[in-house]
């Protein structure tokens, strides 16, 4: 009897130390991803590809809380934005969304439609990607997400130009520039004066042709 009794203590501290190490490492793990992502955070204006790099290294499926999953899925869209990478269609924008839709974080929320517009811009699904656009804007409207708002009538121009709605584009081109002036980013300027002049001279390329036609 007294040999079963030790064999069945040798048996339960080995398992012990089995699963002792493995539930360790999971918990540690577990709790630096919010560090993780805190660092990703800070380096997504600076250092967009640093802060990519970062995110594309965890796992959302390892966070313990829905917030710091919604969150993750915010900054990967938005440090892909920042290093001009594709925004496809992705169940990580959608969670994100999902979320924030019942929190009180209207700029998370804003950011969230931005980038589900986006992606819905991209499959050319226009009219659905710009009741979105519109659904950012009346959240930060009134703050100074000046770098965002930029963003938003620069797409939504880009829109425009797609359906040939050139006086609409051009509105909105120079409505984005003002924001981006605001914000201080030449580099979005220098983007949104391009794309006027592109409209500009598809504008002019379309009066040129109903002109030949008359």
């Amino acid at each position: 009897m007294f040999s079963k009794c030790l064999g069945k203590i040798y048996l339960v501290r080995a398992t012990a130390c089995r699963i002792i190490p493995i539930l360790f490492v999971l918990l540690v793990g577990c709790s630096l991803l919010p560090n993780d992502l805190k660092t990703a955070e800070t380096a997504l204006q600076t250092n967009p590809d640093s802060a990519l790099s970062i995110l594309k290294k965890m796992n959302p499926s390892n966070f313990i809380s829905d917030a710091d999953r919604a969150l993750y899925g915010l900054l990967y869209f938005e440090a892909l934005d920042n290093t001009k990478g594709d925004l496809k269609p992705d169940s990580l924008i959608d969670f994100s969304l999902s979320y924030y839709l019942r929190s009180n974080n209207n700029v998370r929320l804003a950011k969230s439609y931005f980038y589900k517009a986006k992606t819905l811009k991209v499959d050319q699904r226009f009219d659905d990607a710009t009741v979105l656009y519109l659904k950012a804007i009346d959240l930060v409207k009134n703050t100074d997400e000046n770098l965002l708002l930029g963003k938003i009538y620069s797409d939504i121009g880009d829109i425009c130009s797609i359906q040939k709605d050139f006086k609409e584009s051009l509105n909105k081109y120079k409505t984005s520039i003002n924001f981006f002036n605001r914000s201080g980013d030449s580099i979005e300027i220098s983007y949104s004066l391009t794309y006027t002049g592109r409209v500009k001279w598809q504008h002019i390329c379309l009066n040129t042709r109903i002109v030949l036609i008359r």
